[in-house]
C-alpha cells in the first residue's frame, strides 16, 4: 500500500496514518485493504505428453465466399426526426441558499472541544452524549421524587447529577462526564449499604467516561495536524 493517499475533500496529500486533513481539516475516511487471494502451487499438475496431436484439421479450401450480401443503398433516409423545440426551460429551480456547510477551521488556529464535538467528530459520538443525558435525566428526575418522599437529602445528589449532566451536554464538557462518574460510583457504594444498587448511574458513568475519552484522542491528533 502507498505511504500517502490524498484528502477526499480538498485532495491535499496525505501521510496514510493521518486522521484530519492538514490543509481543510476534515477528518479521513479509513480505507481497507482488500484481502489478496493467494494462488494454489502447481505442482500436481499432469504432464503433457500425452496430448495427440491436431494433424487431421480439414483444410478451409471449400468454404464458400460471401458474394451474395445485398448493398446498403436501400435504407430509407433519416429525415422525418421531429426537432425538439417543445422541451420547457429550467428556470424554476429554488435557489440554493440557505445551504450551511461545515465550514474548515482556518490553519494554524485552535478550536475549542465544544466546536470540535459540534462539528468535527464522529456523529456516532455526539449520538452517545444525547443517549447518555438523556439516562442522566432520567435517573435525577426519579432521585429528586423518591428523595422528596423518603429522603431529603438525596434531593442534593438529584441536583448535583443534573448539573453534571447540562454541562456535559449543552457544554460538552469532559470533566463533567468524569463528574458523573465519580458520582455513580459514590452513589453505587452508598447504596450498597442500605441494599439497594442504581445500576443506570453507574453504565451512565463509565459510558460517559469511555465516550469522553474517544474524543479528547480525536481532538488531540485533530489540533496536532493543524
Amino acid at each position: 500500500m502507498s505511504e500517502f493517499k490524498f484528502c477526499y475533500s480538498c485532495g491535499e496529500r496525505l501521510p496514510q496514518e493521518t486522521i484530519f486533513c492538514t490543509n481543510c481539516g476534515q477528518r479521513q475516511q479509513e480505507v481497507v485493504a482488500a484481502p489478496v487471494n493467494t494462488i494454489p502451487p502447481m505442482d500436481n499438475v499432469p504432464p503433457m505428453n500425452n496430448v495427440s496431436p491436431v494433424n487431421n484439421v480439414s483444410p478451409m479450401n471449400n468454404v464458400s465466399p460471401v458474394n451474395n450480401v445485398s448493398p446498403m443503398n436501400n435504407v430509407p433516409p433519416v429525415n422525418n426526426v421531429p426537432p425538439v423545440n417543445n422541451i420547457p426551460p429550467v428556470n424554476n429551480i429554488p435557489p440554493v441558499n440557505n445551504f450551511n456547510p461545515v465550514q474548515a477551521a482556518p490553519m494554524g488556529t485552535s478550536i475549542s472541544r465544544k466546536d470540535f464535538i459540534d462539528n468535527y467528530v464522529d456523529a456516532s459520538l455526539r449520538k452517545n452524549i444525547n443517549i447518555i443525558a438523556i439516562i442522566c435525566y432520567i435517573c435525577a428526575g426519579l432521585t429528586f421524587v423518591v428523595s422528596c418522599m423518603m429522603n431529603p437529602l438525596g434531593i442534593i445528589d438529584a441536583l448535583v447529577l443534573l448539573g453534571f449532566t447540562l454541562g456535559m451536554h449543552i457544554g460538552k464538557s469532559r470533566g463533567c462526564a468524569i463528574g458523573i462518574f465519580v458520582l455513580s460510583i459514590v452513589e453505587v457504594v452508598l447504596s450498597l449499604i442500605v441494599g439497594a444498587f442504581p445500576v443506570w448511574w453507574l453504565v451512565a458513568g463509565i459510558w460517559a467516561l469511555i465516550t469522553f475519552n474517544k474524543i479528547e484522542k480525536e481532538y488531540k491528533s485533530f489540533n496536532m495536524y493543524r
